[in-house]
């Protein structure tokens, strides 16, 4: 992973990738890396569809096909931030410091 997306303030504890053309959905990739970095069983942790709508974030990506890669969703589960890039990378990142929580989208367009 390159220093320039390790966000600020957060250590990281968990990388996985998704693809949209998968036979598992975003929703599960994201529990079973929420799940391996609290060492317990997806099926354990609080249900994400509480906290994100995984439908709007998939249709969200798949429109990135001019500037793959370009896009960072984040958002909060309990201790734990969450990044997913338009590239299919997904990162959990222990929060270190208290942050705004609340989802959000970044869209990086170069020169």
């Amino acid at each position: 992973m390159s220093a320039s997306r390790q966000p600020s303030g957060c250590t990281p504890a968990y990388e996985t990738e998704y693809e949209s053309d998968a036979d598992q959905s975003l929703a599960v990739i994201i529990s079973e890396a929420l799940a391996t970095v609290e060492g317990t069983e997806p099926w354990e942790i609080d249900p994400l569809y509480d906290v994100i709508d995984f439908d709007a974030v998939e249709r969200l990506f798949q429109g990135e096909e001019e500037t793959p890669g370009a896009m960072t969703l984040t958002f909060g589960v309990d201790e734990w931030n969450v990044h997913v890039h338009g590239d299919g990378t997904i990162e959990v990142y222990e929060a270190v410091q208290p942050a705004d929580l609340s989802p959000t989208v970044e869209s990086v367009v170069g020169d």
